[in-house]
């Protein structure tokens, strides 16, 4: 899957409505990408996907292996009820460890 980053040019229109002087800014997309925009950000948008693939790795792991059904989730924090906290934080390690020993995900990139 490639991100796509079209070039976006922005207008300034300066106007006066009722006696009152108003900027409005206009963002105009077009439908050629933006190569250097796409180049520099490729680095954070592979690291999301893998932040999400360990994600749901977790959760998966977590429910079909060990009957957790509790979650709590702040952007890349993970939680659960303390009884299950023991157990859970292995899944985490585990899943982590899956993710980049089954197979070289940089390699495939």
């Amino acid at each position: 899957m490639a991100f796509w980053y079209h070039q976006i040019k922005a207008r300034r229109i300066y106007c006066k409505m009722l006696g009152k002087h108003n900027d409005l800014s206009i963002r105009e997309e077009f439908l050629d990408y933006d190569a250097a925009k796409t180049a520099s950000v490729i680095a954070h948008n592979v690291v999301y996907s893998l932040d999400t693939t360990h994600l749901q790795l977790v959760f998966k792991m977590a429910y079909e292996e060990h009957g957790i059904t509790a979650f709590a989730l702040v952007h890349d924090s993970f939680g659960t009820h303390v009884g299950n906290t023991e157990v859970f934080f292995k899944v985490i390690r585990y899943a982590l460890i899956k993710l980049f020993t089954e197979r070289n995900v940089f390699d495939e990139l």
